[in-house]
């Protein structure tokens, strides 16, 4: 039986929307080495989620529904750490294309 390791993070206060948690879980998912993540709010639904998936821990149960939480199992230490940059590169790079899609290009475009 092989064995894996969890790396559980919460974010406090770093709401982020389903649709883009979603994307990003999907793609950490497909990383070598991972054998699940999960990216998402703290909802109650999503709490028992996680921990149905055999994601259990304080963390978990204290973390609120504006709380960010970021769930690895993986086969490796290496495999661990690798996901939880991505998914921070991932959501930073999400954070500021919204910035620039919103930046007005012009004072006529702004108003």
């Amino acid at each position: 039986m092989r064995s894996y390791l969890f790396k559980i993070i919460v974010e406090k206060g770093n709401y982020r929307d389903s649709v883009t948690l979603m994307k990003v879980s999907n793609e950490v998912s497909k990383l070598k080495g991972v054998s699940q993540a999960a990216v998402l709010m703290a909802t109650p639904l999503n709490k028992r989620v996680l921990t149905d998936a055999g994601f259990k821990g304080s963390e978990v149960e204290k973390a609120g529904p504006d709380d960010l939480i970021i769930a690895i199992e993986a086969a490796n230490e290496e495999a661990l750490e690798s996901p939880v940059a991505r998914v921070e590169e991932m959501l930073s790079s999400r954070e500021s294309m919204k910035a620039e899609e919103i930046r007005p290009r012009s004072l006529a475009s702004a108003v």
